[in-house]
This record gives C-alpha cells, structure tokens and sequence, in this order.
C-alpha cells in the first residue's frame, strides 16, 4: 500500500531572506520529518518555486521530497490573483 503524501509549500523556507513564518515551518517540517510515525504514514513532498529550490536544500532536511515547481518565487505569489484556483470558502467575493 502507498503513503499518501503530504505535500507542503514550502515557498516560505526557501526565499532569501526567511522571516518568522519561514523558521516556524521549518520546524514543523523538522518535527514531521523526525517523527517515525509520521514518516510511515506520509510521504512528505515540499513544494519549492524554481529558484528557490537550491536555498532549501541547503537547509539540510532529511526524509522528505523535493518538488520543484516551473515558476520563480514572483510567478508563485501571482497565481491567487490569476483566479485559476477555485475561492477558497472562507472568503467570497
């Protein structure tokens, strides 16, 4: 049987400079990543921007997956305005 993946944006983590948000999830992601438990239950793929892939893995995070995605970080933070992505339920416009 497969694990089914978690899949976490990581967009965060890999910008140059990483703010709080940025350390916050990199712990969580260090919990999960140490955890036995999570790791037999998930697969844990983190979503990078193509130009941030190299910073993240510099951060030295074992157990988890890579996954670039074809856009620079300025291409990802211009994908909710593009209205490609259903709404979200909490916000209606």
């Amino acid at each position: 049987m497969t694990r089914p993946s978690l899949f976490i944006d990581a967009k965060v983590m890999s910008q140059a400079r990483v703010s709080g948000i940025g350390h916050a999830m990199r712990g969580l992601v260090r919990a999960l990543q140490d955890d036995e438990a999570a790791r037999a239950r998930f697969r844990i793929r983190l979503l990078t921007p193509l130009d941030g892939h190299r910073r993240l893995q510099a951060l030295g995070l074992d157990h988890v997956e890579y996954v670039r995605l074809p856009l620079p970080i300025r291409g990802w933070d211009r994908v909710p305005s593009l209205r490609w992505l259903p709404p979200s339920r909490g916000r209606r416009r």
